[in-house]
C-alpha cells in the first residue's frame, strides 16, 4: 500500500511538472496594457488603455483629470516602469518621475519618432483631458518587457522636433534642432506617471 501511494504521488508530480510548462507557453499575449496616471503629490489623475484592435491597430485612449488648465500637454511611453514621485537627481534637485527614463525609443530614433511618442494632449480649461487615437507603431506586449514601460505627461507642450531658427544643431553649428530638441521634444518637466501593466479587467 505505501509503495502504491508513492508511486502515485510520483506520477501526479511529473504530470504536473509537464504541465506548467505547457501552461506558460499557452499564455495569450495581453489584449492590452493600462497605465494608472499619479501626480507628483500623489493623488490619482486618471487612466491611459491601450488596446489591440481587431481591424489592427492599438486603440490608445486617456481619461484625465487634475492637470494645470488650458494648453497642449506632451505626453508619451518612457523606457522604465517606475514612477517615483520622491526621485532626485545625482546633486539632490528634486525630479519626480525621472526614474521612469527616457522615451521609450528601442529602434534608435530621433524624436518624435520614437515608437513611444504620442500626439500632444489638449487640457480643458477645467484641467481635464480625454482623447482617443490610433497607432500602428508597437504592440501592448512590447511594453511589458524586463524592464517595464511607463507613461508619462509633461509640463509643456511637444514641439515634435519642429524647432524655431533660435536652435542650433550640434555639432554642425547651423539652424537645426539640437540634442535636447531630438531626444525629448521640449517637453519639459514630468506631471503625471503610470507604470504600464497588462488589463486587469
Amino acid at each position: 500500500m505505501r509503495l502504491r501511494l508513492i508511486l502515485v504521488l510520483g506520477l501526479i508530480a511529473a504530470a504536473t511538472a509537464l504541465l506548467v510548462p505547457v501552461a506558460l507557453a499557452q499564455r495569450p499575449a495581453p489584449r492590452g496594457t493600462e497605465a494608472i496616471l499619479i501626480g507628483a503629490d500623489g493623488r490619482t489623475l486618471g487612466r491611459v488603455t491601450m488596446e489591440r484592435r481587431a481591424s489592427g491597430g492599438v486603440e490608445v485612449r486617456y481619461r484625465v483629470r487634475g492637470l494645470p488648465p488650458g494648453d497642449y500637454k506632451a505626453t508619451h511611453v518612457h523606457e522604465v516602469g517606475t514612477c517615483d514621485r520622491a526621485f532626485r537627481t545625482a546633486d539632490g534637485t528634486p525630479a519626480p518621475f525621472t526614474s521612469a527614463g527616457g522615451h521609450w525609443n528601442p529602434t534608435g530614433d530621433s524624436h518624435s519618432s520614437h515608437l513611444g511618442d504620442f500626439p500632444p494632449l489638449q487640457v480643458s480649461l477645467g484641467g481635464t483631458a480625454e482623447t482617443t487615437f490610433v497607432t500602428d507603431r508597437f504592440q501592448p506586449s512590447q511594453l511589458l518587457d524586463a524592464n517595464g514601460s511607463a507613461v508619462v505627461i509633461h509640463a509643456n507642450r511637444d514641439n515634435q522636433g519642429n524647432v524655431p531658427g533660435r536652435y542650433r544643431s550640434e555639432p554642425a553649428d547651423q539652424n537645426g534642432p539640437d540634442a535636447a530638441t531630438l531626444a525629448t521634444g521640449d517637453a519639459g518637466g514630468r506631471l503625471a506617471c503610470g507604470v504600464v501593466r497588462p488589463i486587469r479587467r
